[in-house]
């Protein structure tokens, strides 16, 4: 069974996860961009080979690491919903790679209430 991270540990994941974010922020862009392009141009996501693997290799691992039992997981019991997710995070990423991305990103994962 899991157990939940200390304090510490989830502020090294974020670390890590801003420092990450940050080397790839001209690919989050490229990927949001063509996901809005595609969406205007209604082509389906499967034709920007990239932003589908992103997609496809996100709905795995949500499935395989989510309990779909959880009502907040129920609610994205589809692929449109998963991809709608996907792409929402990665939206948020985008912002966490600038000028206090890592503050941005601690902030936005628990509303500030741990220190």
């Amino acid at each position: 069974s899991r157990r939940p991270l200390t304090p510490e540990e989830a502020k090294a994941l974020v670390v890590i996860a801003s420092h990450m974010a940050r080397r790839m922020t001209v690919l989050i862009r490229q990927l949001l961009t063509a996901y809005q392009q595609l969406l205007e141009k209604q082509v389906p996501l499967e034709q920007h080979f990239r932003l589908y693997k992103y997609l496809e290799r996100f709905q795995a691992h949500f499935r395989s690491r989510m309990n779909p039992r959880r009502s907040k997981v129920a609610a994205y019991n589809s692929q449109e919903k998963l991809n709608e997710l996907a792409i929402s995070l990665l939206s948020q990423l985008l912002f966490c790679t600038g000028t206090s991305g890592r503050q941005r990103l601690w902030t936005s994962l628990f509303d500030g209430e741990l220190s």
